[in-house]
């Protein structure tokens, strides 16, 4: 029998087959937390068809070794190669290249989804084109370095965060966001053009999606339980690069806010920083100095530095 104009007996069994949803991990010497990741995700129950995509971007650890574990309990599990650039943009990037499901929802490799995640976001998807689940903190921080950074400039707990790098769009950690494939695709994927925009490249991808015309859109009832850094160093160089590449988006989007000369910038977040050390009366206190320390030396950082397009 001579197929048919809607395609042959192959296309159409391959059509059944593809996935709704392509959940992508970036990972990079991920194996200490992976596997907890894929282990909420095989406990995960939806109607919508799905696989995994682990987008490895040059692991030195057994994170490819953790993720090739779990496919017996994840059969549409995919591991690519994303080792080329490094860089988290890079690797979602690489793994939505690989996707074959028509809509993408990405993760972190040091957080777990919760319960229901995947048939929240999948019905979210259903009826929206760009969608960002609920942040929450609380279950896998428990040192007082990590846990007391729950109220230093968090969002998504309770909506979309907004106002400091566009004026009036919202945005929403890569982490937990889910977009139809066709849209990633149309706005280029995650900028890798400047290497200082490296830990708010999610902040710049929301915006441009939004800006191209596609709004996005809050879904509460699916959660991500995020973990935070729990080392002195970890908090410090978090905060200074989110700072630092922060501003660098409030270039593109609210130059008049990202317009303070070095000289004023420095001496006011000389005094803020003195103001709160003097004020340090516990150990939550010194976490949260720890983060504004770094955060104040990524923002001059920026502001002596112009931006400088990736080699």
């Amino acid at each position: 029998m001579s197929d048919t104009a809607g395609g042959s007996a192959q296309d159409r069994d391959a059509s059944r087959s593809a996935p709704r949803l392509s959940v992508i991990i970036p990972c990079y010497n991920s194996a200490a937390t992976l596997g907890e990741q894929l282990a909420a995700l095989a406990g995960q129950a939806t109607r919508y068809p799905w696989e995994v995509v682990i987008a490895d971007n040059g692991s030195r650890d057994d994170t490819v070794a953790i993720a090739t574990g779990f496919r017996d309990r994840l059969p549409s599990l995919c591991i690519v190669d994303a080792a080329a650039r490094r860089g988290a943009a890079y690797a979602r990037n690489t793994g939505a290249r690989a996707a074959r499901g028509t809509a993408l929802l990405f993760c972190d490799a040091d957080d777990v989804m919760g319960e229901g995640y995947l048939e929240s976001m999948g019905s979210a998807l259903d009826r929206h084109q760009f969608v960002a689940c609920r942040y929450d903190f609380q279950k896998l921080n428990s040192s007082w370095l990590a846990a007391a950074r729950g109220g230093v400039g968090q969002g998504q707990e309770q909506g979309l965060a907004g106002g400091y790098c566009h004026p009036t769009l919202p945005y929403a950690g890569a982490g937990g966001l889910g977009i139809a494939k066709s849209v990633h695709d149309a706005v280029n994927g995650f900028d890798m053009t400047l290497k200082a925009m490296a830990g708010q490249e999610d902040t710049d991808y929301c915006i441009r999606v939004q800006l191209a015309g596609t709004p996005l859109v809050f879904v509460p009832d699916a959660v991500m339980h995020v973990r935070f850094r729990d080392t002195v160093t970890a908090v410090f160089n978090q905060a200074w690069a989110w700072a630092e590449s922060g501003t660098h988006v409030q270039r593109r989007y609210a130059p008049e806010v990202a317009s303070t000369s070095f000289v004023r910038s420095a001496y006011d977040l000389g005094r803020h920083l003195a103001w709160k050390l003097i004020r340090v009366r516990s150990k939550a206190d010194i976490a949260q100095w720890i983060w504004l320390a770094g955060w104040c030396g990524g923002l001059l950082s920026a502001r002596r530095t112009p931006e400088r397009p990736c080699e």
